[in-house]
């Protein structure tokens, strides 16, 4: 033992050079470092930690796979050196391995107890990683070995805010405090910023009275004087003191009357919010009217205090309510007045009325020039530009109701009217998207970039819109517009424009580019890990600076990270990637060829990470377990199929078409695989583990109803089959694939909805992404060609605009990236054909 001990430990000329491979190290002097290491190495081969320094400095070199092969026969000539096992979990932060990182830095304080630098990398990691009781252990024992430092205090006092021992937190931030003499001039803002913390502790702690007390008491060395009206005001309305926090409310509604959480925090404190149901009595109403009343000659310059009736206000009351406010918008021009009125269309009285104010305002600046009379005023001159913003948001508002070719016609008019307004094309474009004719929205939205050259976002909207009607070339030639000269498709992914992958994957996708759109869903993963690395830039410098609040929040906005829409979509788009090549393995070998090799990039732990993701942070949304069921169906996991129908069913109800779909689907592959287990028990005693196919049979039968599984297609088919073309869709597809008997009966339930020929705007009139879901149906699900062809027909002259359909009506733009030279053509086409 006394040998090998020996091989560790260096000559002083040896001993000198460790030191100069670590400050090379520091200083990023990495070839030198790499010299020095190997001068030592010459002469003691075997001594551990010049080993593993010379694989760290390697692995700055991006040299992984040489990096860790000398990190580990470092580490196994040398277990007993805190050294080896600290740059052993440097190896696996790099590579963002935490969870391995954290095991190799408590090896290595096992052997160097009070080794404050590693003990700092330790706390770092398991914040990282949420692991908020040993994160609470680690900076009690920083906190023990510099007592002097405060941010030790923050951070312990942080770890137990985190681990939900809000007393102790506070108690740990007063012992801080005692220990400080008189706060200098400069330290003013930070004082506040503590002050701030523990009153957050203390009123998510439940300590409200405390709460309060502190923000009132500590009123003047508080510099976020806003934010502590708005905490004092919340923590009131959590007490009860309804009146005092109304109070605050009107004085902060001073500073901001535009201020939608103060009129909120007004209106809950004043008792006039609605019920559960939505639901407003007459006094409430009342109340409110007079309240908005009175804001409106105090701040006669608030949006705010005239929109937020629009909300309450119902019948006459309401259209008087919107066109006072409509007006000023109009006669200046503002484009975002429909996007602010759009929540009201959830309300079809509201919607109608809205249609039938515009109409009225539209007619009244045609004849006159002017806006008409509010009451007993006379008419009200309006602004040269008035009508055509009239006309936009009417054009607006048939869109809604599904009357494109009124939508159409009233941005014809527009555009006739002011042909240099770009934003006539951009609606146009999102007009034509509805209608399904994305060629011609690509050569609107194409029309509107081309008239603003310096405008980056109607450049991000042309080429989306281009990806969407399949030119993608072209799409990649509008986007590289704002990139950096040189590689355009590392440039948009350095900038983690994820809008542009997302996109660019699923017009691959739609190519059956398989490689090329896994390619870009991977990228927007890879932004995601990015994001949440970038956590390690604030865990030391939020505690310097004493932004404590915004770093706690900052913390729980990253553990929803995963939650956002970008990182779902992409994650649905991998999935279908995935489904398709499982599904079409042979379609197209190149193809596949390449998606072997992209798959074989991300390892099986690194699939299944990212389905654990989507399950955790997207379960609220019923596309993830839709997919996750096509997933576990293929792969025969019917106990895992189950529970994503009960997921989904839980988000959505029976009555959801896509939930009534794996419903049936699931029951008809337990019946095939109860009758497969009874062959193979007879002819070899194998089958199903008995305890999962009893929870199996007891959740369908429970999902059934006790009914079989016909009885659950007819039921479904009397009580939703004519809710909605999606309904009948779902209810016809079902029944043919239990009783494929049925399938003339299956047909005509598709071909008697009168959804498709129903007056536009409408209720119950289907979408065009419905009807081309029935077209595909009928084609490839019930391949037959007859109804099929019928179906087209009838589609054909209700949507005019569709390019699936081939309407009569629609832009022909050639697609690829030959069409360059007639996109402002095909604009030029949107106002001469009169979209009749």
């Amino acid at each position: 033992m006394s040998g090998k001990q020996n091989t560790q430990t260096l000559p002083g000329k040896e001993a000198n050079l460790f030191r100069q491979v670590v400050r090379h190290y520091e200083t990023k002097q990495y070839k030198k470092g790499i010299k020095a290491a190997d001068q030592i190495l010459k002469k003691c081969p075997e001594h551990g930690e010049t080993l593993a320094m010379k694989g760290l400095i390697l692995n700055c070199q991006e040299h992984r796979e040489e990096a860790f092969e000398l990190t580990r026969k470092g580490l196994k000539l040398d277990m007993r050196s805190h050294v080896c096992w600290h740059v052993y979990g440097l190896l696996y932060r790099a590579d963002r391995n935490y969870t391995e990182a954290i095991k190799c830095y408590k090896n290595a304080l096992r052997i160097d107890k009070e080794n404050f630098q590693i003990m700092r990398d330790l706390a770092l990691l398991q914040i990282q990683m949420r692991d908020i009781p040993g994160f609470v252990d680690t900076r009690q024992q920083l906190l023990q070995l510099k007592s002097n430092v405060k941010g030790h205090w923050l951070g312990f006092a942080i770890a137990h805010h985190l681990n939900g021992n809000h007393a102790l937190a506070v108690q740990i931030l007063d012992s801080f405090e005692e220990t400080q003499e008189e706060v200098p001039d400069n330290e003013q803002y930070e004082q506040s910023e503590m002050v701030m913390y523990k009153a957050m502790i203390l009123k998510e702690g439940g300590q409200l009275e405390q709460a309060l007390d502190l923000l009132q008491s500590n009123k003047d060395e508080i510099k976020d004087q806003l934010g502590n009206e708005e905490t004092q005001a919340n923590i009131l309305l959590d007490l009860g003191r309804a009146d005092q926090a109304e109070e605050i409310y009107r004085h902060m509604l001073q500073f901001n009357p535009d201020n939608y959480q103060y009129h909120h925090g007004l209106r809950r404190a004043m008792k006039l919010l609605p019920d559960a149901a939505g639901s407003l009595t007459d006094g409430q109403r009342e109340q409110l009217t007079e309240l908005y009343n009175a804001l409106q000659a105090q701040y006669p310059r608030s949006s705010a205090a005239r929109r937020i009736p629009l909300d309450f206000q119902v019948g006459q009351a309401f259209k008087d309510a919107a066109d006072q406010y409509v007006r000023k918008f109009l006669d200046n021009g503002v484009p975002s007045l429909f996007s602010d009125l759009k929540p009201l269309y959830r309300n079809k009285d509201k919607g109608e009325a809205l249609g039938q104010l515009f109409e009225r305002l539209n007619e009244s600046l045609e004849s006159t020039g002017a806006f008409p009379p509010v009451g007993d005023e006379a008419t009200s001159p309006a602004k040269p530009q008035a009508q055509v913003w009239t006309m936009y948001q009417l054009a607006q508002h048939y869109d809604m109701q599904g009357r494109t070719g009124d939508a159409l016609q009233m941005v014809d008019r527009c555009i006739y009217h002011s042909p240099a307004l770009l934003e006539l094309y951009t609606i146009q474009c999102r007009i034509l998207k509805h209608a399904g004719d994305p060629e011609g929205a690509a050569a609107a939205a194409d029309k509107a970039r081309s008239m603003d050259l310096a405008d980056r976002f109607l450049n991000s909207q042309a080429s989306k819109w281009q990806f969407r009607a399949g030119q993608i070339e072209q799409a990649e030639k509008t986007a590289a517009m704002f990139t950096k000269d040189g590689d355009q498709a590392n440039n948009l992914h350095d900038m983690q424009c994820m809008w542009y992958e997302i996109e660019c994957g699923r017009a691959h996708l739609r190519r059956h580019n398989h490689g090329k759109a896994l390619k870009m869903f991977l990228h927007v993963f890879k932004h995601f890990e990015d994001f949440q690395e970038d956590q390690f830039d604030f865990h030391t410098y939020c505690l310097r600076k004493m932004t404590l609040r915004a770093y706690v929040e900052m913390l729980r906005m990253e553990d929803e990270l995963y939650h956002h829409i970008y990182y779902s979509k992409a994650a649905w788009g991998a999935v279908e990637t995935y489904l398709l090549l499982l599904d079409q393995p042979d379609k197209n070998a190149q193809s596949a060829a390449e998606e072997e090799a992209r798959m074989a990039s991300m390892s099986a732990d690194e699939r299944k990470k990212y389905k654990q993701k989507q399950r955790k942070y997207a379960g609220d949304r019923i596309k993830t377990h839709l997919l996750a069921f096509e997933v576990y169906m293929r792969k025969g996991r019917l106990l895992l199929s189950l529970q994503a129908v009960k997921h989904a069913l839980k988000l959505a109800g029976a009555g959801h078409p896509d939930v009534h779909r794996l419903i049936v689907r699931l029951c008809q592959a337990v019946q095939q695989q109860q009758q497969q287990a009874s062959t193979d028990q007879v002819s070899n005693g194998a089958g199903p583990s008995q305890v999962v196919q009893q929870v199996i049979d007891s959740q369908v039968d429970e999902l059934l109803g006790s009914q079989s599984i016909q009885q659950y297609c007819e039921e479904y088919i009397s009580s939703h089959g004519t809710t909605s073309l999606r309904h009948t869709a779902a209810a016809a597809e079902m029944l043919l694939l239990m009783q494929p008997q049925e399938k003339q009966r299956a047909v005509k339930l598709l071909m008697d909805t009168q959804t498709v020929s129903e007056q536009p705007g409408s209720t119950g009139r289907a979408s065009h992404e419905d009807a081309q879901a029935v077209h595909s149906l009928l084609q490839n699900t019930f391949r037959d060609e007859e109804a099929a062809d019928q179906w087209f027909s009838r589609s054909q002259s209700v949507f005019c605009w569709s390019q699936y359909f081939a309407g009569s009506k629609r832009l022909h733009v050639t697609s690829g990236p030959e069409s360059n030279g007639v996109l402002e053509d095909s604009v030029a086409q949107l106002s001469l054909n009169g979209h009749q």
